[in-house]
C-alpha cells in the first residue's frame, strides 16, 4: 500500500548550527522559493557541486546581472530542448492565470545547454543554516 504525501512538493533540508569545513553560506534575500526558503534563512552551498540535477535548487550567478545571485530550481521539462531554470514559487500573475483557466505553467529561463549552465551555478544548496550569534559565516567570493 502507497500513502500519497501529506505536503506534496515540499522538500526538507538539513539544518546546520555551524557551518561544514568546504561549504558555503548564502543569505536568502527574498520569498521566491517559498514556503522553503524565505527571505532572512541563510543556505549552505556546496561550491563543488555544478552539475544541474532535475529538482535541485543551486545558487546560480546570472552574468548577463553582474554581482546578482539566486537560489532557483533547475529542472527539464517536456517540449523543451535543454535545461530550464526558475525560482519555486511562481508569480502571482502565473498564479492568476492559471487559475482563470491558462494551462499549468511555470514561469523560468529555458534552454539552457548542460555545460552554459554549469557555468552560472556557484554550488548546490545542501542546507539551511542557524547559526548562533558567534559563529562566523563564509560566503562565496
Amino acid at each position: 500500500m502507497t500513502s500519497t504525501p501529506q505536503q506534496p512538493g515540499l522538500r526538507s533540508f538539513i539544518v546546520y548550527d555551524r557551518l561544514p569545513a568546504g561549504l558555503a553560506a548564502y543569505p536568502v534575500m527574498d520569498d521566491r522559493n517559498a514556503p522553503h526558503l524565505r527571505a532572512g534563512d541563510f543556505v549552505i552551498v556546496d561550491p563543488t557541486d555544478h552539475e544541474p540535477c532535475s529538482g535541485e535548487l543551486f545558487l546560480m550567478d546570472w552574468k548577463s546581472s553582474p554581482g546578482h545571485y539566486g537560489v532557483n530550481e533547475t529542472f527539464e521539462t517536456a517540449g523543451v530542448n535543454g535545461w530550464c531554470v526558475g525560482p519555486l514559487s511562481q508569480p502571482e500573475m502565473v498564479k492568476e492565470a492559471m487559475a482563470n483557466g491558462a494551462p499549468v505553467s511555470r514561469w523560468c529561463d529555458f534552454g539552457y545547454k548542460s555545460e552554459a549552465l554549469s557555468e552560472r551555478i556557484m554550488g548546490r544548496v545542501v542546507g539551511l543554516l542557524e547559526a548562533k550569534f558567534s559563529e562566523p559565516v563564509r560566503g562565496i567570493a
